[in-house]
């Protein structure tokens, strides 16, 4: 990656140039993958380009000095002592070895951790025999997640600018500065005691000023803190913490400019990070779609990135080996969903939305609205656990690849001609291709659900063609006189600015037209009758009707309404149906169950079921008694378990709405 080989050649600098004598700090923010590059590529070139010993010390979460000496020694002594005992003791006993390690246990215990804590607090006992000895040996000290240490950030750093001023050890310190400032510039005073409650501050008594801050803090908000349990430290010890803190910012940045000599300000290219760390090629595909919903969200967290790969991965080795015939665009559209949903779910920033449905829109046009919608309820249900029926799933991509086979047939050519780019286009093209298409809509030809598309393409029209624009209000009154003229209701996705390619200047005019449109279809919709879902139960072969019904995007709509599927069923019948039926039945029945019930917030689109759901579940206690066969009494006390946790799930929402 040439970003990382940029960071490298100025720490090749840093390393190569004798009179520089400070530290090097790589600064950049959290999830920006400064750990990442520094374990997987400093780590390693320091180590092949250098005849030195690389000490990894990550700082996160550590109290005291104490521990920063145990960890370089600990780590330093065990590579010198395998290296030793290759070359001296290559055949010695296991005795032997252990006397060794005891006698390396003494050493740290009376040499080098009072050395280090000596030279911390600024006494100067005799160590140079044992820097002496670490100076031979060619460390480079890397320091990573400097912020997150529990420990004063002065005394930190000053204990890190004597491995480098008085030993001239190269020393590499990762953190990010504007978390560590926040130590410093912090006004508010309850978000001070979050900073100081946990840090180790060396704090002095004075009883003045200790009967001054018990007078304040009676006045104080953070009174309230500390009685409710939350911080358990002495409200003096606190106050003194935030005193010492506040007042030596001054300090930091003194004895920054002492100890960093070159800091390097790690922002690499987001997308070429991406493209490092995807792995496979089909996440390499669509890059460029990760790239922009994250620069949307001003997004840059490396970490969200690996969490959506991982789970990606994981779906994909259970349907890699699918039959299906559009098999690239599910698993793009998969892919998109996987790196959007994880986006909402790990950094949740409402902005992200980009239509006033506040609908996903995938950037594959040969996928219908109505699959992508599906497929993302599906991801944001299994990400949130990680856990999805796969035999469900499998099942469901093969109907969507269903859907997406008949979708690309419906599309007309003529509106294929428009979805191009216009700009490296012949006016006649682009103006014969669109008398074509109106000439289809006038003559009510051109199918309901292009409408949306057709209208971004008249408004990018109009922008470009002045002298000959077209009116946009008669569109909308012939539209919506075939709209009412339709048969059949119009698929629930309309209107939710399906593959709206173009948005015009007049943003909000194109938008009131599109809700006109969306409305007009809502409104015949319910004027239209269906054949009721009940009607199947009276045929022999009704659980394998009802499945496939309600299995199919195109039909499953047709048989549910807003807030209803149970409420719209004879559940007395159903029950009947399923203690004198079948394993196989009830094994329909509950799929077709799964398949309407796949949303995350059940709880807001089926609010009506709960009485009919609570008559099913008590009809099939009640009956499950009557049946014989094993596989369908085991069957049927599923079947009730998780009508009882629909059950729980509607009635939460009903409880918190008062109804």
């Amino acid at each position: 990656m040439k970003y990382y080989d940029n960071v490298l050649k100025s720490i090749d600098f840093y390393m190569q140039d004798k009179d520089l004598n400070n530290a090097f700090f790589i600064n950049g923010k959290w999830g920006s993958g400064k750990s990442y590059f520094v374990k997987n590529v400093l780590t390693s070139h320091m180590s092949t380009q250098y005849d030195h010993k690389v000490i990894y010390i990550s700082l996160y979460g550590v109290v005291n000095v104490d521990e920063i000496a145990k960890q370089i020694y600990s780590k330093l002594i065990a590579e010198n002592r395998i290296n030793k005992n290759r070359n001296r003791f290559p055949f010695k006993s296991k005795s032997i070895a252990t006397e060794y390690a005891k006698d390396t246990a003494i050493a740290t215990a009376k040499n080098l951790i009072p050395m280090l804590l000596s030279k911390v607090y600024i006494t100067m006992p005799k160590i140079e025999d044992y820097w002496k000895y670490i100076t031979l040996q060619k460390i480079i000290l890397i320091f990573d997640d400097l912020e997150r240490s529990r420990i004063d950030t002065i005394e930190l750093m000053g204990c890190i600018n004597n491995f480098v001023e008085e030993y001239g050890i190269k020393t590499i310190v990762v953190g990010n500065e504007d978390e560590i400032k926040k130590r410093f510039f912090v006004d508010n005073f309850v978000e001070k005691v979050e900073v100081v409650k946990d840090l180790k501050l060396p704090i002095i008594d004075d009883e003045e000023k200790d009967k001054y801050r018990s007078i304040l803090f009676k006045e104080s908000e953070v009174k309230e803190i500390f009685d409710a349990g939350l911080i358990t430290t002495n409200l003096n010890t606190i106050s003194k913490k935030i005193e010492y803190l506040f007042s030596t910012y001054e300090k930091y940045d003194k004895i920054k400019e002492k100890l960093i000599g070159y800091t390097f300000e790690f922002a690499p290219p987001i997308k070429e990070l991406f493209y490092v760390l995807a792995g496979n090629d089909i996440i390499k595909r669509n890059i460029d779609f990760i790239e922009r919903i994250y620069t949307e969200r001003n997004c840059s967290n490396l970490r969200t990135f690996i969490f959506s790969k991982h789970a990606f991965n994981q779906l994909y080795d259970t349907i890699s080996e699918l039959d299906l015939k559009n098999f690239d665009d599910l698993i793009d559209i998969i892919v998109e969903n996987t790196f959007y949903c994880s986006l909402e779910l790990k950094n949740p920033v409402d902005k992200l939305n980009e239509n006033p449905y506040r609908v996903f829109n995938s950037t594959n046009e040969n996928v219908p609205q109505s699959v992508v919608n599906s497929i993302n309820e599906i991801i944001r249900e299994y990400l949130n656990t990680l856990e999805l029926d796969y035999e469900v799933f499998a099942l469901q991509l093969f109907d969507f690849d269903s859907l997406i086979s008949e979708f690309r047939n419906e599309i007309e050519n003529s509106l294929k001609q428009l979805q191009t780019y216009w700009l490296d286009k012949e006016d006649e093209y682009i103006e014969s291709s669109l008398r074509e298409i109106l000439e289809m809509l006038k003559n009510n030809t051109l199918n309901i659900q292009s409408y949306p598309t057709l209208l971004s393409y008249i408004y990018l029209y109009n922008d470009i063609f002045n002298e000959t624009k077209i009116d946009i209000g008669e569109i909308i009154k012939l539209m919506i006189s075939n709209i009412n003229k339709y048969k059949e209701k119009v698929a629930q996705d309309f209107g939710v600015n399906l593959h709206i390619s173009y948005w015009p200047e007049n943003k909000e005019e194109m938008s009131r037209n599109l809700d006109i449109l969306h409305e007009e279809v809502e409104n015949h919709n319910l004027s239209i009758t269906d054949q009721s879902i009940n009607s199947f139960f009276k045929n022999v072969k009704w659980s394998a009707e009802f499945l496939g019904n309600l299995r199919d995007e195109e039909k499953k709509w047709k048989f549910t309404t807003e807030k209803n599927f149970v409420s719209l069923i004879d559940v007395d019948q159903l029950a009947n149906l399923i203690i004198a039926g079948t394993a196989e039945d009830l094994s329909n029945v509950y799929q077709a169950f799964k398949f309407v019930y796949s949303f995350s917030n059940l709880n807001e689109f089926f609010q009506n079921d709960i009485d009919n759901l609570v008559k099913l579940k008590k009809n099939l206690s009640e009956g499950v008694s009557k049946v014989k066969s094993n596989i369908l009494v085991y069957s049927m006390k599923k079947f009730i378990s998780y009508l009882e946790e629909k059950i729980n799930i509607i009635s939460e929402n009903k409880q918190i709405n008062g109804t």
